[in-house]
Parts: structure tokens; sequence; C-alpha cells
């Protein structure tokens, strides 16, 4: 057996050499063991210059490093001690004074940059060597201001290559009285900082002076997304945490690189601190940290360590928000750490180009509108951008109506209705079809101006909408921070869908849907005793059929315009069907959602209210037959109040050859077994041939003048049945046709005057 003596080493006494002792019991060595340690630990190597990036500074004579990257993807780290520069203690229990001294004097030089060292020696899991700044000697440096001291190592005796230096450092500052050479008066200088445990901690003061600007701070710990940041006008350490963000931790390795970029870029850095909140419950502030002027927000963000949180908009407006989603992009782009595997939501789709003049054509809710370009094409829907008004319901579905919609689409409809807008196309949405056979949905969302005010910020502003906050992966109007400011202005007064309590839902009773002709009837009755009446043309049925809401009875009725007709949409008659698609679109785009008056005249059988129609005191009826797009037409014994007006605007368009008068389409208004109304009698000679007769009273005619005579007579001689094809359903009474006739097997041209739709069956009149 073999035993070994260690030997205490003497006791500390103001010789140079006993400073040893002193320094190693501040680096928390045992002095007891101190033996054992020398004999098996201590590693002595020639010195080489290497370089490492300074993650903290721990003392004026201690640093931590990072190396290089090692097979994990971690970098390798190591704390380095000054060789035979000792200065005074400072960690988080035990503070010497001059000790935050020397630290800030060290830290001011080296944090955050790549320094080059020497390792002169190591000693267990210590290593001593000395640092540089250039081609200055940070040793050297400190003991020329007095903030460390000179000491061999007892055992070892180790003095490196610049000891001699360093002795005539001290000297010099023992000499000038410099730090910790100055006696007394240096006893004073400790930090010891306030911290939460503190009974002297102050949270709410330091909340006040965040507010009023910007503080300065030192980041002295980082632990689970917590910096714990010393504030030196308060002397205080305060726990911060980041806001507008969310740092998912996908596993340990992620959690560990997050550390390291985090630590890498605020460890024993200067910092500003800007208020966001104060977090009552935990204790922490809640602040942007900037680290030469670069936000660590956004350093988060663009490296692909974070997201954005949805609560930015709330918490600090559109403008961060836009901010911090430019930064998310970057990242996710380049699909770095927690974007992978992202993919770019291609449902929302930014249009940089779309701004043109248009004119509303109708109102859909408070928070969608059909716009007709002035330069002309197809009437295209626009959603109003970011803004969300009550739901309208769909009968045809049983739902209804949100509390305010009918009121916010009223408020719409009155603000733009046949105006001129500036459309501003902003972002689109593609919505994913429900079916495998369905075609997805795109839409459009748009900012309207309406004499250079934007519209959607009128109806938030007035309480008839809110602001449809984003979705961080969505896009959104530039306008986003006009219409949070107005929706907090019609917070504030309680307006529309910000009052409070319940609010009730505004009913119409809807007339036009009773199935009782005759209870429509008696309705009517009661209408006629109003002169006229007040409404709003809800729907254009037709080009000459309304579904209105009357204002003071609160219900709608079907109106169709008394005295005139315009042609029916019917395939089977040529060019009916257009000049009915021309009225029906005349008359969305001149009467649709305009407000209007009515005169009642009568209710047919069908419970149809017929009745004259003006818009703006502009007779509608007139409005159609100036246009060409309707003929005068009466029933029975029914009398039309503004017929002369009538007979003499349906002749202008006859003359001007307008419409329906343009010779593009045959005219047949004479219903079967009627008479013709409106029509005057002509005293008129004209030769003809009777090619023949049918009974005692008529007889057919034809003229021998007739260019289309010969052509007629050739299509009908080579008709072909497949070529042309049938008729197309519904059929009506009074449709055109070519008909062969079982007499002789030709075809000749007819018309229905009878349906037999059981039989699939047709009763025809020949006129040829």
């Amino acid at each position: 057996f073999f035993f070994l003596m260690i030997r205490r080493p003497p006791r500390s006494t103001q010789s140079r050499s006993s400073a040893a002792s002193d320094v190693y019991k501040r680096q928390g060595i045992n002095a007891e063991y101190m033996g054992s340690i020398i004999l098996n630990s201590i590693i002595m190597a020639a010195p080489s210059t290497k370089s490492g990036f300074v993650k903290r500074v721990l003392s004026g004579s201690s640093i931590i490093l990072f190396g290089p990257v090692g097979p994990d993807g971690l970098p390798k780290e190591k704390t380095l001690y000054l060789c035979n520069v000792s200065a005074p203690r400072f960690t988080e229990s035990i503070e010497e004074p001059l000790g935050y001294k020397a630290r800030e004097f060290l830290r001011s030089r080296v944090a955050g940059k790549t320094i080059e060292f020497t390792t002169e020696y190591k000693q267990t899991t210590r290593e001593f060597g000395r640092i540089f700044v250039g081609k200055d000697d940070l040793g050297t440096l400190l003991l020329e201001e007095g903030l460390g001291k000179v000491f061999v190592d007892v055992e070892t005796r180790y003095k490196c290559s610049n000891f001699e230096t360093y002795q005539n450092a001290e000297s010099q500052a023992k000499k000038d009285k410099k730090g910790i050479w100055a006696g007394e008066a240096t006893q004073s200088e400790v930090r010891s900082a306030i911290t939460s445990q503190s009974p002297t901690y102050n949270p709410e003061a330091i909340v006040e002076a965040l507010k009023k600007e910007d503080l300065d701070g030192i980041v002295e710990a980082y632990v689970s997304g917590v910096y714990q940041v010393y504030l030196p006008t308060h002397n205080t350490i305060i726990n911060v945490a980041l806001p507008f963000i969310q740092t998912p931790i996908l596993n340990q390795k992620h959690g560990q690189l997050l550390r390291v970029f985090s630590e890498r870029a605020t460890l024993s850095r200067d910092v500003k601190l800007h208020f966001v909140s104060f977090n009552q419950q935990s204790g922490q502030f809640v602040c942007e940290i900037k680290v030469g002027g670069t936000s660590m927000v956004n350093e988060l963000l663009t490296n692909g360590w974070a997201k954005v949180s949805q609560t930015v908009l709330t918490e600090s407006g559109p403008e961060k928000f836009k901010e911090l989603k430019a930064a998310q992009e970057v990242a996710q782009n380049k699909g770095l750490r927690i974007w992978s595997e992202y993919k770019v939501n291609k449902s929302t789709k930014k249009i940089t180009t779309g701004i043109f003049e248009a004119r509303v054509v109708e109102v859909h809710s408070g928070d969608s509108a059909t716009v007709q370009a002035i330069s002309g094409g197809e009437p295209q829907r626009v959603f109003f951008a970011n803004v969300r008004a009550p739901a309208m319901g769909n009968p045809k579905k049983g739902e209804v109506d949100k509390p305010l919609a009918f009121e916010a689409k009223e408020y719409a409809r009155k603000l733009l209705i046949g105006r001129k807008v500036r459309v501003e196309i902003e972002y689109s949405r593609e919505i994913p079809s429900k079916q495998e056979n369905e075609v997805s949905m795109t839409l459009v969302f748009a900012t309207l101006w309406v004499e250079d005010k934007n519209v959607s910020e009128q109806i938030v502003l007035n309480g008839f909408a809110k602001v449809n906050v984003p979705r961080v992966d969505e896009e959104f109007t530039k306008y986003l921070q006009q219409l949070t400011e107005a929706e907090e202005v019609a917070k504030k007064q309680k307006k529309g869908v910000h009052q409070p309590g319940d609010i009730p839902v505004h009913r119409v009773n809807d007339i036009s849907s009773q199935k009782n002709p005759q209870k429509i009837k008696q309705f009517t009755e009661f209408l006629k005793d109003e002169k006229k009446l007040s409404g709003v043309i809800d729907v254009v049925l037709s080009g000459q059929r309304f579904k209105v809401r009357l204002t003071t009875q609160n219900c709608y009725i079907i109106v169709n315009i008394h005295g005139i007709r315009c042609l029916p949409n019917d395939k089977n008659i040529p060019g009916y069907e257009k000049f009915s698609n021309e009225a029906l679109k005349f008359s969305k785009e001149q009467f649709l959602q305009r407000d209007c008056e009515i005169e009642v005249e009568h209710c047919d059988n069908r419970g149809i209210i017929h009745a004259n129609v003006f818009i703006q005191k502009k007779n509608a009826a007139a409005l159609l037959l100036e246009a060409g797009l309707a003929h005068v037409h009466t029933v029975g014994k029914a009398t039309v109040k503004h017929i002369d007006i009538y007979r003499t605007v349906e002749g202008a368009a006859r003359a001007d050859k307008k419409g329906i008068w343009s010779g593009k389409v045959q005219l047949d208004f004479t219903a079967p077994g009627k008479k013709s109304a409106g029509y005057k009698t002509l005293s008129q000679n004209q030769r003809a041939l009777v090619s023949e007769i049918a009974d005692a009273t008529s007889f057919y005619i034809q003229d021998p003048t007739s260019k289309q005579l010969g052509e007629i007579e050739e299509l009908l001689s080579e008709f072909d049945e497949d070529k042309f094809g049938r008729l197309e359903p519904p059929i009506k009474v009074g449709t055109p046709c070519v008909t062969q006739f079982s007499g002789d097997g030709q075809y000749y041209r007819s018309k229905i005057t009878k349906l037999h739709g059981a039989q699939d069956k047709y009763k025809v009149e020949f006129f040829d």
C-alpha cells in the first residue's frame, strides 16, 4: 500500500505568492484537496492563439466562449479565466467592491465579439489564458485600471510570457492609487442590484418609466425564453418576455439550438427595452429587446425560430402586424427551422393591380356589393377587405338575419347604390369546393371609395361592422390601421354592434310569398287608399316585375309595372330572349335597390299587384319604353293612367328603331282570340294575292311584290327537322313555329294557340 500526504497550503498573507490561494478560494476550489488536483489534473502546453465568440462575460477576469460546432450541431463552450490576473469577485451570491466595475470594463470590450485567446494551462475543468482585442492584452488593460491583481499559482508557479508587463501595470496602478489600490474609497463601489425578491423591488415605477421612454439595459441571463435584464437607471434586474411571437419547441435539439441563438444574440449585451405591457400574474415585463437597433422579435422571426402571434393586431396595431408578418415571410419562403415543411397559403393572393372607376349596381350586405366598371365588362361582386358585417339570412335554407344585418345593408345601400365609386382590389381568397365535381369559388376583396371617403371605414365607424382580424398567413388591406381606429371610436360610443345587451332583429312581413291571392287582393284594397306608397325595389324579377319593400307598411309585395310589357324570356322566339335580358339588365341598373314610389292600380288573380312605379320622380314604364325595351300593353277594360304618355314615348322609340323596334325581332303582341289594343285603323289600298280561303270571313293573302316570299317557300320545302331541332320548354301560347301539316306532309309556318301539357301536344294555327 502507498500513502500520499497532502500538505495544506500556507495561510493567506500579503505576499504576492499567497494571493494564489485566495484566487482559488474565489474560484470555488477547495484548498484541502489542492495537492491531489495539482498532481493529477494540471496540464501545461505551449500556448497557441485561437479565436472564439464571447457568449457571456462572467466577471472582470472570466468569460464564456462559443467554439466550433460539434457533431450534434451545437457549438462547443468553454469558460476562460485570465492567467496570472484576478479581478474582484462578481457572482449572484458574492460581490466584492469594484467587482461590477471590473466586469463592465471587460464586457464593454469583448461582449458579442470574436476575440483571440491563448490557453496557458488547464486545471480540472478550468482553462487559464490570455485574451486579446486587436493587439491589446486585456489582462494588462485591467491591471492598468487598478481592477485586478497579479498572482502566481502557489503549486505550478506558472508565469505567462506577459507576466513582467502585468507586474509593471499593477505597480503603476498602485502608484496612481487606481481602482482597488485607492483605499477605503472603493469599498462602497458595489452594485447590489435589486431583484424581484428584494423588499425594495418596485415594478410599478419601472413600468411608468418604460411608458415614457425606452430604457437601457444589460442582458444578464437567458432562461427558457425569459431574459434577465439589468436596468442601471433603477439598479434592478427584471424578467423580460418578448411580445408578439410564439416560439414552438419542436424537440429537445430544436430547443437547444434556440437557446444558443438567443444567448449568442443577447447575453452580456447592451440593449434597449421598448415597453408593451406588464404581466401581473407572472411578474414579467413584456418588452421588445433591441440589440444595436435590431429587434430580437424580428431576428427570431426572420431566422425561423418563432411565428407571429394572432394578438399582435390588438396589442400593437396594423403597422406592427405588417412589419412582423414581412419578417416571418422571409423565413417561410426559405423554409427555415419551424417552417421547414411550410407550404405557402395559396387560398389568399395579393393583387397588385386593380384600381378602376365603377358604379355600384347592387348591395348584398353591409360588407359586399356588386360593381360595374365604367369601362365595361361583366359586373363583379366584391367583399369589403377585413370588414365583417352581421350576416344576412338565407330564407331558402331557413336562415334568418343576424341582429343589425338589415340595418347594415340599408346603410351600405343608401351610401352606395347607383353611385360612382373607386374600386381598389386588394386580395382574393379561394374557397375550396365541398363536392368533387364543383368548381372552387374565388372571393375578391377590395376597398371602395366614395368622394375620397373609405366606405369600409364609414361602415365600421357607424357600428355596422367589425374589423375582421386577419390571420398571420392571410393578406389584408393596407388601410387596416384606419379601420381599427374607426372601430375603437365606435366601441367607445357603443354604436351598432358594440351596444350592450341583446339587439332585436329587424323583420319584414313577406306578403309576396303568400299563396293566397285573395288575401293579397284584400291587402291591395287597403294600399289603394294611399295615393303613393314609399318603398325600395329590393329585387328585379324581370324587366317589368319587381319585389318591393314598402317602408311604412314594412312588408314585401310583388309589383308589375302597369300599362307596358317587356318581351318574355322565350328561347323559342328569335330575339325575345335577347331583348328580355336587355330589359332585365336595364331595370337592374336603373331601378334595383332604389327608393321608389308606387301608385297601386289593381291586383290580378295571381296576387300580382299592378302599379305605376316612379324612381326619383321618373316614370319607370316611360324609361323602359324610351329605351325600346317594352311596348304599350292593356288588358280588358283596365285603364292605364298614363297611356297617352306611353303611346308618345313608344312612338318615338319606334321611329328611332330602338331595341325591339330595330326590325331584328318578329313582334306579335295580340293574344289569340283577342283584339289588339292600342293600334290605329289604317285606310290603305294594297295589291294582294289570295292564296287560301279558310271560310266565308277568313282568307290568307300574299304580297306579290315581297322578295321574302320565295325565300320562305324555298326554306320550308327544304326544312330539316333534325337540323333546326324542337322547341325548348317551357313552350308558351303564341310561340311561332314550323309545323308539318298532316294533309300533305309539308312544313308550314304556324303558332301555338293551346297547350295540352299532359299529352305533350299543342294546338297550332297555320298562317301559311
